[in-house]
C-alpha cells in the first residue's frame, strides 16, 4: 500500500512537473494580455551604451533642438564634461565665433570678441537632454554664461555642439 501510494505520489509530482508551468504561464500571459506597462529608466538602462550613442549620433539638428527644448518628452541634467564632444573652452571659442557672425547679420544684441573695451568673462556648463521613453536617445549642449568685465551686462548662449545657438 505504501509502495502505491508513493508511487502514485511520484506519478502525480512529475506530471505536474512537466505541465504545471505550462499552464501558469498560459494563464499569466492571458491575464496580461492588452496592458501596457512603461519602461523605467532602471529596467531599461540604454542610456550609456555605445547604441544609444549611436542613435543619438543620428538624430538630427531638428530633432536634437526638440529634445532640448521639450518639444520630445525629455529630462535635462547636467552632464559631464567627458560625455562632451568638445572641452569647455572649445565650446567658448565656437560660441564666441557664431554670436560674432550672428552680430554682424543685427541677430544678436552684443559683441562678445575680446577686445580691449568689450571684454566678456565666461562660464561653461554642459547639459545633456535624454528621452524619457527609452532613454536612448541624447542631445548635448552647452550653457555659456559671458559677463561683462564691469559686470554690467552679461548673456546666457545656450548652443549645441554642432555650433547651432539655439538660445541666448
Amino acid at each position: 500500500m505504501k509502495k502505491i501510494l508513493l508511487i502514485l505520489g511520484v506519478v502525480v509530482f512529475l506530471i505536474c512537473a512537466f505541465f504545471l508551468p505550462g499552464y501558469l504561464l498560459l494563464w499569466q500571459s492571458r491575464m496580461e494580455q492588452g496592458t501596457v506597462a512603461t519602461v523605467s529608466k532602471e529596467s531599461y538602462q540604454a542610456e550609456g551604451s555605445a547604441l544609444a550613442r549611436e542613435a543619438s549620433a543620428r538624430l538630427s539638428k531638428e530633432e536634437k533642438l526638440r529634445l532640448v527644448r521639450g518639444e520630445w518628452e525629455s529630462e535635462i541634467s547636467e552632464a559631464a564634461e567627458f560625455e562632451m564632444q568638445l572641452q569647455g573652452y572649445e565650446a567658448v571659442r565656437l560660441a564666441r565665433q557664431q554670436a560674432q557672425k550672428m552680430f554682424q547679420e543685427g541677430n544678436f544684441p552684443a559683441d562678445l570678441s575680446e577686445l580691449y573695451q568689450n571684454w566678456y568673462g565666461w562660464q561653461v556648463t554642459p547639459y545633456k537632454a535624454v528621452d524619457t521613453t527609452f532613454h536612448t536617445y541624447t542631445a548635448y549642449y552647452w550653457e555659456i554664461v559671458f559677463e561683462r568685465f564691469d559686470q554690467k551686462q552679461s548673456y546666457t548662449v545656450r548652443m549645441l555642439e554642432d555650433g547651432t545657438i539655439f538660445d541666448y
